[in-house]
């Protein structure tokens, strides 16, 4: 015998007891006597669709109300379950990204410039991959035959790659006796990224085909690769050189990033909507007010305290002074005085309209001052990087740019924000940390990269210029 599910049966009853007491009566599965089926011995049930027509009467007489709810609820709690488990999911993918951050930061700055270099291929590999997707789909309509299509890419990428990283190796090998060689080398480099960009700028205008539409495809095609490299390579310029001043200039902007990234989700499930009703961002639908504002309160105090702690760690703010690939290496150093602890004098009127909860005299690092206005940075500008994503997504119909993280997408759906940061940090450091250097400064400060020997025989030159004099 067929069974019939506790939760129809309840709904059915309840139904029937409504009719009776209105003094209506429906035909229902329960209000009807059970009736032997034309096959056999089976008993057909209200919601069996092997029942012979009619058998329960007109379709009309048929109360569909428990059906509809039982529906309801099962598609409620499915939705819920879902819910849960791609929030499992993605936690437990995050800690694993933090787990291997993490221990790239204790290996030292080559593997973080290595992890940088990673990370700018996969990212440009997803943009790119968006737009062949859609190539592909125009293909089938013969709109664009592009030749090269892929090829010509990763070309304008390695070209961009090699200037970025050749310019760093350049300014860093300048001066430091135990780099000679390597000076030497990176001295002729922007002549060979010329020729490098010239054959990428040759090949890609000799592939352009007079046909209306497939130029004009091409044009675009060539427009969204030069967006693609701004934002991997443009915006990540100075990655490294952030790596080698200080590995604090990289891990903590970066982990604020991920802190207010954090804080925007958590926040905007729990209070989403609830405080604002108006929509935050068009492009950005899921985005919302609870989560960008309370993203902010906690990043900004966050900020503060990690940065004192931070201050306190020799393998963190001291510069990396070779390249090396031996993990955890260890540079002493006496750190530069924006590390350290000094007292700020607090203006009265500040001290007077906090009722003396605010001291006469504030004590921190000064890095601490600079820090809360990389976290405001971190939470007002990073995440547009985001919402760039997010509009080249909703323009090219895809969900996420790639599906290689669990619970996140691709690596541009994570790092987006990063890049953008990474930009700021370097114009924050060459703007407000360093100060104007006096020739005479600049000339002491290379002087102090040279070894024993190489300082021996300067020092004899310019005894001899003094004594020539």
């Amino acid at each position: 015998k067929k069974a019939i599910r506790p939760e129809v049966f309840l709904s059915a009853r309840a139904s029937d007891y409504q009719n009776l007491a209105s003094g209506r009566h429906h035909h229902t599965a329960m209000s009807q006597p059970r009736k032997r089926g034309v096959t056999g011995n089976r008993m057909y049930d209200r919601r069996d669709s092997a029942a012979p027509p009619g058998y329960y009467g007109n379709v009309a007489d048929t109360d569909d109300s428990s059906v509809s709810s039982v529906t309801d609820a099962q598609k409620k709690v499915s939705a819920s379950e879902s819910k849960f488990h791609k929030t499992m999911v993605r936690s437990v993918s995050t800690f694993v990204m933090i787990g291997i951050f993490g221990g790239i930061i204790w290996a030292g700055a080559t593997y973080l410039t290595l992890m940088v270099i990673g990370l700018q291929v996969l990212v440009f590999r997803e943009l790119v991959n968006v737009r062949y997707a859609r190539y592909q789909s125009d293909k089938v309509t013969k709109n664009a035959q592009v030749p090269l299509f892929r090829t010509l890419q990763y070309w304008w990428f390695l070209v961009a790659m090699a200037f970025v990283y050749t310019d760093f190796l350049t300014v860093y090998s300048r001066g430091r006796s135990n780099m000679v060689y390597t000076s030497q080398w990176m001295h002729r480099t922007p002549w060979l990224c010329f020729l490098l960009f010239s054959s990428a700028l040759l090949i890609s205008i000799l592939t352009l085909r007079p046909k209306k539409e497939t130029i004009r495809y091409q044009m675009g095609h060539l427009a969204w690769t030069v967006v693609s490299l701004v934002m991997v390579c443009g915006q990540m310029f100075y990655a490294p050189r952030i790596i080698y001043i200080g590995i604090f200039w990289f891990v903590l902007p970066a982990s604020l990033v991920i802190l207010n990234d954090l804080a925007a989700y958590v926040f905007g499930r729990l209070l989403g909507r609830m405080i604002f009703s108006s929509q935050f961002l068009a492009i950005s639908p899921n985005k919302t007010w609870e989560g960008f504002l309370g993203a902010i309160i906690v990043t900004m105090p966050t900020s503060y305290y990690l940065a004192g702690l931070a201050a306190q760690s020799q393998f963190l703010v001291c510069p990396t002074e070779e390249l090396t690939l031996q993990p955890h290496p260890t540079f002493g150093c006496e750190p530069s005085e924006i590390f350290l602890v000094r007292e700020f004098p607090v203006p009265e009127f500040v001290v007077a309209f906090s009722g003396g909860i605010v001291p006469p005299v504030w004590v921190c690092c000064p890095v601490q001052l600079h820090i809360l206005l990389v976290s405001l940075v971190a939470s007002l500008v990073a995440p547009f990087g985001g919402f760039l994503a997010s509009a080249i997504k909703r323009a090219n119909g895809v969900k996420d740019f790639d599906s290689i993280i669990p619970g996140h997408g691709g690596f541009t759906d994570r790092f987006d924000c990063q890049m953008l940061m990474s930009l700021y940090v370097w114009m924050h450091y060459k703007s407000l940390v360093l100060s104007y250097e006096m020739p005479t400064d600049l000339v002491i400060r290379k002087f102090a990269l040279l070894d024993a020997a190489d300082q021996t025989m300067v020092l004899a030159r310019l005894q001899q210029l003094v004594g020539g004099s």
